[in-house]
């Protein structure tokens, strides 16, 4: 394909995709791998980069107008696929400033980036270095068109294998350049002072976070992580979920669904490795703070979430987005307790999907004096979808939950016809009025500061509402 006017295409070495796309979070546009040579491509408009420093020396370069490029087909082409694949929710291009912000994280100021020599990223702590070791590389090839005259490529180590994968080249299998799939595939080793690193590349790549292996999570506890983490509604997206599994080296697995998918993978990495730092290591790359940083909602959901699972293995998740021990749970109730999370709480405690449905945004933004404003507007809402009257606050509550001239509320909660029910007919209505006076009122005049309302308050405050809910829920409404 021919670059023209409109796009231009930037290539980088294949292995700083996956941490510069994290980088990127919903920025970055249409990337894809060219793997025969090792190589990433990104879309950009035409004319970014324009005043980027020279960066051959690091191995990027640019594809402008009149240039020839390869790029994949919807479904790819040969090895070349999709790395971020374009679809009508991503933008058509990655943003040039962003992306430029994103290689500094690899690569440093980019004045100077060209002149310090290449960098890669270590294979086994996933971060970048000039100071690296080539410790094993491959070549594949595959396809139709690929006969090999002898025992096929595969992956190639120093040596005697190397020599071999050499005399494949030189002497040539047949094969037919249209259907062959070509895959190169480099293993860095960060400096050899990084003795957690060397660890792993003699072990096998057991994948770790940390200088020591956890012993593995049961299965239930594994599957209700991928729940959480791939959730329909509120999880990541199967894109998200792939680009995560590749970065840190789990293989992705078939599934009727995104949790089924993820539980699949992370069980098998787990069952390999005999060792739960693969479920770690997943956990904390998907909630590091940085990705949530347009959504801190979406943080504190997932987040208070998770630590109704992680306290069955006695940990939590800090604000952080570390995994940090704690309390171990064996029951529910204790789950919930031990979480630290209000919307656990609240599940156990069994609220009213009504008082929900009007504060869990607040929250999740841990933001109690809003929350109990919201909190206490939903009865008056729910009196007004009740009647259809259009009143608002003492008015509304002496018009549809007090007899009046007609000797019958039009909002019952029983019978009436004893002076017991009658008392606990008006007290209801004082309840309302009084909940309102005090909260709804004054967090909708007074500043949050001269205002403050605590968790346990706050905790008690929608325990009442839930109940008014259910006595709404049985309530006798006349028209």
């Amino acid at each position: 394909m021919t670059v023209d006017d409109w796009w231009c295409a930037l290539s980088t070495p294949l292995d700083w995709a996956p941490p510069v796309v994290g980088a990127l979070g919903d920025l970055c546009g249409p990337v894809y791998a060219e793997p025969g040579l090792n190589r990433a491509h990104w879309l950009l408009p035409s004319g970014a980069g324009a005043d980027w420093p020279d960066l051959s020396g690091v191995g990027v370069e640019w594809h402008r107008t009149g240039a020839e490029v390869l790029v994949p087909g919807p479904d790819g082409c040969g090895s070349m696929a999709w790395h971020r694949y374009p679809l009508d929710d991503s933008p058509v291009f990655t943003e040039p400033g962003a992306l430029r912000l994103a290689r500094q994280t690899l690569l440093g100021p980019l004045e100077t980036a060209g002149a310090l020599g290449p960098v890669a990223i270590c294979h086994f702590c996933d971060q970048p270095s000039r100071d690296v070791k080539l410790i094993a590389w491959g070549e594949q090839m595959s396809g139709p068109g690929w006969r090999p005259p002898g025992r096929p490529g595969g992956p190639v180590r120093p040596g005697r294998d190397q020599a071999a994968g050499q005399h494949h080249r030189r002497h040539g299998a047949e094969r037919s350049a249209s259907c062959v799939n070509r895959t190169v595939r480099l293993v860095w080793l960060c400096h050899p002072g990084r003795l957690a690193c060397v660890g792993r590349a003699r072990e096998g790549c057991v994948m770790t976070t940390a200088k020591k292996t956890f012993d593995p999570w049961p299965a239930a506890t594994v599957i209700a992580v991928a729940d959480v983490l791939a959730d329909t509604v509120d999880g990541l997206s199967g894109r998200e979920i792939g680009l995560l599994l590749e970065r840190i080296g789990i293989a992705d697995a078939d599934g009727s669904n995104k949790r089924e998918r993820l539980a699949r993978a992370l069980l098998v990495r787990q069952a390999r490795d005999r060792a739960s730092n693969c479920v770690v290591r997943f956990i904390t790359e998907a909630m590091a703070p940085v990705r949530y940083a347009r959504q801190p909602e979406v943080f504190s959901r997932r987040r208070d979430d998770l630590n109704e699972v992680l306290v069955h293995v006695g940990l939590r998740l800090n604000d952080a987005g570390k995994l940090a021990r704690g309390t171990a749970a064996s029951t529910l109730d204790e789950a919930a307790r031990h979480a630290n999370s209000l919307r656990a709480e609240l599940r156990r405690r069994g609220t009213h999907p009504q008082v929900l449905a009007y504060c869990t945004q607040e929250i999740l933004a841990k933001n109690a004096f809003h929350a109990s404003l919201e909190a206490a507007k939903s009865v008056f809402d729910r009196l007004r979808q009740l009647t259809g009257e259009q009143l608002d606050g003492a008015r509304l509550v002496d018009a549809v939950l007090m007899p009046g001239a007609a000797g019958t509320p039009r909002v019952a909660i029983n019978t009436g016809v004893t002076p017991t029910e009658r008392d606990e007919q008006k007290g209801f209505a004082s309840l309302i009025k009084g909940l309102s006076s005090m909260y709804r009122n004054p967090a909708a005049h007074d500043p949050r500061l001269s205002r403050p309302v605590g968790d346990e308050e706050l905790l008690e405050l929608l325990t009442t509402l839930s109940m008014v809910h259910r006595r709404l829920d049985a309530a006798r409404t006349q028209p």
